[in-house]
């Protein structure tokens, strides 16, 4: 996990989240204690945000049957990706791999789906009459 850190691509975030501490121990203890909800200040180099968006895409495109709408969500995700980089939000290297290493481990259990597919299509061993096991657009 600790390989996968990047740091924080937006300036003085350290100085902004992390004042110095207090001399005094109580009043270093209570600022200890008080919840905190402003995220850090590294990145990692598999964007989660990456990742959720990339799945969505490869399930949304799994059970499409329109390549008009896959090449239309891809294509969002895309224009989703350049933004985030462009804003300065993430590192353009964390949502590029993020959405590669997502696609590859989707198309690497393809098989699990075809063969739970065929195992549901399946009765005694026999087909059920008029069932078919649809490729993904993706292949």
């Amino acid at each position: 996990f600790v390989l996968t850190v990047v740091p924080s691509q937006v300036p003085n975030c350290y100085a902004r989240h992390f004042p110095p501490p207090p001399e005094e121990w109580r009043e270093w203890l209570m600022v200890g204690l008080l919840p905190s909800s402003r995220g850090g200040c590294n990145d990692l180099i598999l964007s989660g945000h990456a990742t959720i968006t990339s799945s969505l895409g490869c399930a949304f495109t799994s059970v499409a049957a329109n390549t008009s709408f896959s090449i239309a969500v891809w294509t969002l995700i895309a224009l989703d990706y350049s933004i985030e980089a462009y804003q300065g939000l993430h590192y353009s290297v964390d949502m590029w791999l993020g959405c590669i290493v997502t696609c590859l481990l989707w198309q690497l259990t393809k098989p699990l789906e075809i063969a739970g597919q065929r195992g549901k299509n399946t009765q005694n061993g026999k087909t059920k009459k008029g069932s078919t096991v649809r490729p993904s657009p993706l292949n």
